[in-house]
């Protein structure tokens, strides 16, 4: 792969459903961390990071539990209707905050079904290249996607509108592929099945 920019976007948060204050006795059974990607990406691998501090400090078997799917709708709407004692949380990026424009309707209330935790890390965002394409920094990339309108495609774990609002800033046409998540995204990359893909610097 060859890197061609980077941005400094993306973040990933815990929340859990909304619902009464948690027991004092929290956690009193298994906690289920819930990734709406595929495996593989930077949300899956961060989240494995803390778990084990989080079975340590909780005393409770902690698990990761990938749901992909939908653009991260089908992993945040099984959080959203779990029950709201804090045992299933959701550890999501900033894919949370895309959903509502990218959907006419979601399957659940991002604001007041779902109760925000905490950031816990900041990603930068790149973009990066297959070898083959002629381009080896962002000048020449968009100079290639003007000079060849929608033959190019990207790649993106999740949101297509990052990869989108890069382009329409520099006036250049894409074909934007989503994917569960970046692993497979990485995997589709290399092996030159896509032009390009934006994914977290941890991923890449």
């Amino acid at each position: 792969m060859r890197l061609i920019i980077w941005m400094s976007t993306g973040v990933a948060a815990l929340a859990t459903p909304a619902g009464n204050a948690l027991a004092q006795t929290f956690p009193n059974k298994l906690v289920r961390i819930v990734i709406p990607f595929a495996l593989g990406g930077s949300t899956d691998t961060t989240a494995r990071v803390f778990l084990p501090q989080l079975i340590e400090r909780w005393g409770q078997q902690v698990i990761v539990e990938p749901r992909p799917g939908a653009a991260t709708t089908v992993g945040t709407e099984h959080v959203a209707r779990a029950e709201p004692d804090g045992h299933t949380i959701l550890f999501t990026s900033t894919q949370i905050a895309y959903g509502p424009s990218q959907f006419k309707k979601l399957p659940y209330d991002p604001i007041n079904d779902l109760v925000p935790i905490t950031l816990v890390t900041v990603s930068p965002q790149m973009i990066v290249a297959h070898p083959s394409l002629p381009a080896n920094n962002p000048k020449q990339l968009v100079t290639l996607a003007r000079a060849r309108p929608g033959e190019l495609n990207m790649g993106n774990a999740g949101s297509v509108l990052p990869s989108h609002s890069f382009f329409m800033m520099a006036r250049a046409k894409i074909v934007p592929v989503p994917y569960q998540g970046a692993g497979p995204l990485m995997t589709d990359l290399m092996g030159g099945h896509v032009s390009l893909a934006m994914a977290a610097i941890s991923s890449v």
